[in-house]
């Protein structure tokens, strides 16, 4: 995967469910990373992790634009369509675009590679930051949709390790990784960015070990607990992101990446104060990055992602 960021419809309301607010965004990451943390799945995800696979497929036609050239939106389309590595049970590929639990995040991305609504005039380099920023928050999306049904199963009494609320968390852990092109790769460069080896990343799969080892137990509060820290440390991920994208210094694809990055944790910022939100959405715009990070740092605005004053940028 490339770069992160969040589109909190769905989410948001599953964040009210699960515990404390939270949020994704992020930044390109097509590189390979699968981050320093420890997580052993209990169940059978490769296939699920193969997922980075068809990620990698895109990216590498993304990076054209880098140079340039032309992305055939063709072969982007065909690996986000219809996968290409990651196969089901019954032999039949599992597909990006197919995640109907995360339709709006599946209708950015579409409407990023066809060309069409908001996307209809960009270029083909600000289309596959769309593409690239999109990707990483529809990862997020499919994390945070099993983390729930996780703990829907948790509530059933469901804790058996291959199809048990352990197993919805080892999904969790594939998606994040995803054969080294997931969200973990965006953790880590963003971790790099500011100097917080150690601290983006880890503390993710840190929670996820705990949520697996609560779903194997039994354990509803522990659960509730450790997802709680999972979605605090995703946002976290995301809010580095932000902040660091509203430095964009006139160039119109690093803005473009931000504004997409933002869209991870604007609606749970507007949901306690509309008028940080706006001034953040307005600091892309104007390129005043002081005043966007300034309201990025209140305290109202970090509580909502599950953050306090120590994990803030100064």
């Amino acid at each position: 995967m490339r770069r992160v960021r969040v589109v909190w419809g769905l989410v948001a309301t599953m964040v009210l469910v699960l515990g404390t607010g939270s949020t994704v965004a992020g930044a390109r990451t097509l590189g390979g990373a699968t981050g320093s943390g420890e997580y052993t799945p209990v169940s059978d995800v490769v296939q699920e992790a193969h997922i980075g696979l068809d990620i990698k497929a895109i990216g590498v036609e993304l990076d054209k634009a880098a140079d340039g050239g032309s992305i055939d939106w063709a072969v982007v389309a065909r690996y986000f369509d219809d996968g290409g590595n990651s196969r089901r049970g019954d032999g039949s590929f599992r597909t990006l675009q197919s995640r109907a639990d995360a339709a709006d995040d599946v209708a950015f991305v579409q409407s990023a590679i066809d060309g069409t609504g908001a996307n209809a005039s960009a270029s083909d380099a600000l289309r596959a930051e769309a593409v690239d920023a999109g990707i990483s928050v529809l990862l997020a999306s499919m994390m945070i949709n099993e983390l729930q049904e996780g703990r829907d199963k948790l509530s059933s009494g469901e804790t058996e390790p291959a199809e048990g609320a352990p197993h919805q968390v080892d999904e969790v852990w594939a998606w994040f990784t995803a054969d080294g092109f997931g969200l973990t790769a965006t953790g880590d460069e963003l971790a790099a960015d500011f100097d917080r080896e150690g601290d983006v990343t880890e503390p993710i799969l840190e929670a996820l070990t705990a949520a697996q080892t609560a779903g194997a137990a039994g354990d509803l509060e522990g659960y509730d607990r450790a997802v709680d820290d999972a979605l605090a440390g995703i946002n976290l991920t995301f809010y580095l992101a932000t902040y660091k994208y509203l430095d964009y210094d006139g160039d119109p694809e690093v803005r473009a990446r931000g504004v997409t990055l933002y869209r991870g944790i604007e609606a749970a910022i507007a949901a306690v104060s509309p008028s940080r939100a706006t001034k953040i959405a307005d600091a892309f715009e104007s390129g005043k990055k002081k005043a966007g990070r300034a309201a990025l740092n209140k305290r109202p605005v970090l509580a909502a992602l599950g953050l306090t004053k120590a994990d803030a940028e100064k």
